[in-house]
Formats: structure tokens, sequence, C-alpha cells
């Protein structure tokens, strides 16, 4: 007698039950090498940094969030008189110290996460003697001051260079995080690529004959030689191209002088490592090339536009409608 389906039904979920579990799929960047997720990681912790460290100028929000915290514990030590701060030691306190009190299973978020930057204070200076003298020192004008705060909470980098040569004036901004990028060596170029383990054939498109470096480009390279030389003897500069880390010095200390050419100096330097990049680019991923004389005259003409017309107040957006980029 064949089975009814009301027998069946156990049957199927028995055998269901026993069927192999399925292949999980593998999460997206989990067979990345090691040293690709670590590049990663480094290039963001440097972004997240002032721009005279080598940064863009972006807080650390974790450092950020720690020093608005920290505001509340100050109120707490400071403001005496204050309801909030009355409140808070009669009820939560109890009449114990900030710096010692412990944290109960039943208390708010918001508590829980004062008592973290407590903890980091003590770790960072010691005993709770010290960590109060250095909340009052966060004091402007008679209140708190934040960003005295985050200077402490942050983590702090070796000065990079002048960050004003690059950042203020007239460069466009994505002109200097081109430039900062290759003055730090963390363009994509390809031996860079190859360091994080991917496999690639090392070959310079510009010249066709060397390997790609951030230090060939700029400007080892022939092509970029000749496209920065032809630039400086445009701004009456009579040199030669040199390596990127000597050229930078010798840039820095021209613009430095204030002459009438150094703003001029200033934007050709930057746009050339821009530019030069950008041409890398279109002939790997758009198969286009352009001749060194034409892209010269075109660096002529945005470097032109950039100094005579920005300094009339002219919008970057404009500027950049301007030259066609």
């Amino acid at each position: 007698m064949a089975p009814t389906k009301a027998e069946k039904k156990p049957a199927e979920k028995a055998a269901a039950t026993e069927k192999a579990p399925a292949e999980k799929k593998p999460k997206a960047g989990k067979n990345l090498p090691k040293e690709a997720g670590a590049a990663a990681g480094d290039n963001w912790d440097s972004i997240c940094v002032p721009k005279e460290e080598g940064g863009f100028g972006i807080k650390e929000v974790l450092a950020w969030n720690k020093s608005l915290l920290a505001r509340w514990i100050w109120r707490l030590i400071m403001l005496k008189g204050d309801l909030w701060s009355s409140w808070l030691r009669s009820y939560v306190l109890k009449n114990q110290s900030i710096w010692t009190v412990v944290a109960g299973s039943n208390v708010a978020e918001s508590w829980r996460s004062m008592l973290k930057v407590r903890d980091c204070f003590l770790e960072r200076v010691g005993d709770a003697g010290a960590a109060g003298l250095v909340v009052r020192s966060w004091i402007k004008n008679g209140s708190f001051d934040t960003s005295v705060a985050y200077q402490f909470f942050r983590s702090i980098r070796p000065r990079f260079f002048d960050a004003k040569v690059f950042w203020a004036g007239v460069i466009s901004p994505k002109l200097c995080v081109t430039t900062v990028l290759a003055l730090q060596n963390k363009l994509s170029t390809i031996d860079n690529i190859c360091a994080r383990g991917i496999v690639m054939v090392n070959r310079c498109v510009l010249c066709k004959s060397a390997l790609e470096s951030v230090g060939h480009l700029f400007f080892g390279c022939d092509y970029s030689s000749y496209v920065w030389h032809h630039l400086l003897v445009w701004l009456a500069f009579n040199r030669r191209a040199w390596a990127l880390s000597r050229e930078l010095e010798w840039v820095l200390k021209k613009v430095r002088r204030r002459h009438w050419r150094s703003q001029w100096l200033q934007v050709a330097f930057a746009s050339a490592i821009h530019y030069i990049w950008l041409e890398r680019n279109h002939r790997i991923f758009l198969d286009h090339e352009m001749e060194g004389a034409s892209l010269i005259s075109r660096l002529k003409f945005h470097i032109s536009v950039r100094v005579l017309y920005r300094a009339k107040g002219v919008e970057d957006e404009i500027l950049d409608a301007l030259n066609g980029f």
C-alpha cells in the first residue's frame, strides 16, 4: 500500500536534515593577499591626518568622538553648580571620583562611553591627578575647546612639508591630492601594485623602456622629464629635470622667496605631476596617447588660466571647464 501525503512529510523532513550543509560563499575581499589589505588600511589611516603631516585634513572619527565625550568629563569636573553635574554626582557617582568609579551592569550607554574615554585618559597620562590637570587645560576663552582635546586623542605624525605651498592658493584640490600621493609614493603605479601581491607586467607606458615607479614617472622618464623641462624653460628657469624629491626641495625653496614666478612654479609643479599621471592612465585604460609637445601646450594653457583667472575669484568648476580637462 502506497504511503499517504501525511506519512511522506516526516520522511521528507528527515531526509532534508540529513543533507550536507551548503558551502558558504567566500566574502568579498577575503582571498586578497594580506599585503593588499594592510596597504588599504595604511592608506586610510594616512588620509585622516592634517595636511601638514601628509594627510588630507580629514578628522579621525574615533579621536573626534572621544574629544566630544571628554567635554562631558570636563563639565563634570569643572562646573560644580551645574544641574546635570550635580545630579550625576549625587545619583550616579554617589560621592565617588570620576577617575575611580566602576561602571555597573545597568548603566546607560552614554555613561559607559564616558568611562571608556576616562580609561583612555588614565592609560595615556598615568594617574588621576595628572589626568585632571590635562582636562582642565583644555579651555579656550573660558569654555571647553574640543579641537585641543582632539589633538590629545589623535595620532601625531612627523611634519611632512609646508602644506600651504600646495593646499592654499590657486591650485585645484584634485591636483593637490595627486601631488601629495606622488610625494609619499602612494600612487597605484605598477611596482606598488606588484608589491601587494598582484602579478603584472611592469613596463612604463610613457617611455616604453623602463620599469614603472613613482620615481621613474616623476621625472626619470624621458617623456615626463621632457615635459617638465620645457615648462621650466617657459617659466624662465634654465634648469634640467631631476628626481621628484630633489625637484620638490627646489620648488619649496623658490616658492618661499615670494618672487612673481613663485605662484606660476607652484601651479606648474602640481599640474605637471597630475597631468603626467592622467596621461599615463589614459594610455592604459583608454588606449589614447598624447605627444609630449601637445601635453606641454595644454599644460601652459591650464597653468595660465589657473593663475590669472583664479586670482580674480573664478571658481574651480569654471576653470576646469575652460581648460577642457
